[in-house]
């Protein structure tokens, strides 16, 4: 057994204020560490919302542009649809109006296909207009039929007329014969349709037999129409 006794003492001499200010100092460096890693992200973060501000900025910016120019491009559209609805009524006026056909060509037409030996006593010329039957378009297989609105519920018929002109004719002629010829002729002329008589009677003009007739025959006005220039020189 060893006579000696070993011992180890640790003796500080730093003094204790020592110790606890550089701990305060530690503290307080990692303190301000701290406070500048938050300096820095605020700093990040206000840096970041105005970037977000300035882009939010020039986009509500952009679509105030885009919905000033949508709306001129509505008011023109609209205005374009106004005008063109003025125009269709316009232009229905103008079809209801206007013939193809003057009553000066009708009736030079007419004294053009006349024989010397018919006489013709009344001429009558009428305008009307008469309903045509449209032909509707069969859907194809696998299409929706357009006659359907967006409801579900079936759209009103648009009505189409087809305008007129119908002339009549009341004279006299010799005989059956020169009637049927008159008949023949104003049926060849390309003006006129659907010509027919309604009578053919006998009568008496100065003492002469005669048959007195009435023809009726109609002139389309969908169409246009260029005279023969014999026929437009007995027009005018």
């Amino acid at each position: 057994m060893n006579g000696y006794l070993s011992t180890h003492i640790e003796v500080n001499f730093v003094p204790k204020w020592y110790v606890e200010s550089q701990r305060e100092k530690q503290l307080i460096r990692r303190l301000l560490v701290l406070g500048g890693l938050l300096m820095a992200g605020l700093i990040w973060w206000v840096v970041d919302t105005w970037q977000t501000q300035s882009g939010l900025s020039q986009y509500q910016s952009g679509l105030t542009e885009m919905l000033s120019a949508t709306e001129e491009r509505i008011t023109e559209v609209q205005k374009l649809r106004s005008h063109r609805v003025e125009l269709t009524r316009k232009l229905r006026v103008h079809r209801e109006l206007y013939q193809p056909v003057t009553f000066s060509q009708i009736a030079g037409t007419i004294a053009y296909h006349t024989p010397e030996s018919v006489s013709l006593t009344t001429m009558d010329v009428t305008t009307y207009r008469v309903e045509v039957a449209v032909k509707e378009e069969k859907a194809k297989p696998g299409t929706k039929s357009r006659r359907r609105g967006r409801s579900g519920k079936k759209q009103n018929k648009q009505k189409h007329y087809r305008s007129t002109i119908k002339v009549m004719l009341e004279g006299i002629a010799p005989s059956d014969v020169d009637v049927a010829n008159y008949i023949a002729a104003l049926s060849g002329c390309r003006l006129f349709q659907k010509v027919k008589i309604d009578f053919s009677r006998y009568g008496r003009f100065e003492n002469l037999e005669t048959r007195r007739f009435r023809v009726t025959m109609e002139i389309p006005l969908d169409k246009a129409y260029v005279m023969p220039m014999e026929e437009v020189a007995d027009a005018k």
